[in-house]
């Protein structure tokens, strides 16, 4: 009776324990099911709740296309406008990027400058919209790239052809500083190409009123634009005069036009000061001989190193260069 007893117990113990097995096994399972499937549906939502670029433009009447670029702070799609039947170009901004601090007090200046522009050398705002997690800054489109990859692709213009072009570019950059705003980034990627090859100026990332009077305008300390193309005085690091800092890119902009290559090395920052400081401008040898005294002049006169020599927009437009085209014409009728 006690041996029946004592095997009974024995096989309870073990029945306990194999339970007690099953039940911790199945208890473990089911609590790593539960949090996998807690932190998917987690995940879920959170992948639920991220605004959609495209459902969003297209409530706004805009059929969201491939990216066609990148600006300062920001991706650059094309885009179609179904309340107009026409393409545009939309400027895409990430809040979390912009933040509170620099970007985002450059894209507020922007968005103001841009809607104050009105020229056709200028690129166009037609609207603007506040997503939860982005801008959106609808632009018009200019579908031939711009002067880099036409440069990219051609090497150089020839004279005249850079001579209607970068009048059109001087124009439109002459509007900006005749309201008081200063580009502070022009480059050959800054330069679209509408449909008809024209010029058109854009990505005012930096852009800032500093007003009209060269005598009363801001001073910048904010190192702006890109090495090939900065003046001398913004490496040195000393306050510029962002529109006379702007004829500098400009004239960086036609000598490249015209000479196939950059006039100065920017591979080394201390050597391009001392090359931009030092006054002299050399030509390649395949157009040394070609280009008209008078081009070679305009930029010597835009790519000084001393400031108060350095031509203005205003002057640079009255320049010889651009009337002997407008002369031989003349004459020729």
């Amino acid at each position: 009776m006690l041996g029946y007893v004592l095997f009974c117990i024995l096989i309870g113990c073990l029945l306990l324990s194999v339970n007690y097995i099953i039940l911790s096994t199945v208890s473990k399972w089911i609590r790593s099911f539960g949090v996998r499937w807690i932190v998917q549906r987690y995940r879920g939502n959170e992948s639920q709740s991220d605004e959609d670029q495209e459902t969003f433009l297209r409530n706004n009447g805009y059929e969201l296309g491939d990216k066609i670029g990148r600006g300062t702070y920001a991706d650059v799609k094309k885009a179609y406008s179904v309340n107009t039947g026409k393409e545009v170009a939309i400027k895409i901004v990430n809040k979390q990027e912009s933040g509170t601090g620099k970007r985002d007090k450059f894209l507020k200046r922007e968005i103001e400058i841009l809607k104050w522009m009105n020229h056709k050398n200028v690129i166009r705002v037609y609207d603007l919209l506040e997503g939860k997690d982005q801008f959106f800054i609808i632009m018009e489109l200019a579908s031939k790239g711009d002067l880099l990859s036409l440069l990219q692709e051609r090497r150089k213009l020839p004279e005249e052809e850079a001579k209607v072009m970068f009048k059109s570019i001087m124009e439109g950059v002459q509007h900006c500083h005749k309201k008081g705003v200063t580009h502070r980034d022009l480059k050959l990627e800054n330069i679209l190409l509408s449909e008809d090859f024209q010029p058109i100026v854009t990505d005012f990332g930096f852009a800032r009123y500093i007003g009209i009077a060269k005598d009363q305008r801001k001073r910048s300390t904010t190192f702006c634009g890109s090495y090939s193309y900065v003046a001398p005085e913004i490496l040195q690091g000393i306050p510029y005069d962002g529109m006379a800092s702007d004829v500098w890119s400009l004239g960086v902009v036609l000598y490249t036009m015209v000479c196939g290559r950059f006039p100065f090395d920017d591979s080394d920052p201390k050597q391009l000061l001392q090359q931009t400081t030092s006054g002299r401008l050399e030509y390649p040898i395949a157009v040394r001989l070609t280009l008209s005294a008078q081009v070679k002049d305009l930029m010597s006169r835009m790519i000084t190193p001393q400031v108060n020599e350095r031509i203005t927009l205003h002057e640079a437009t009255d320049h010889p260069w651009f009337k002997i085209t407008e002369h031989a014409m003349s004459a020729d009728s």
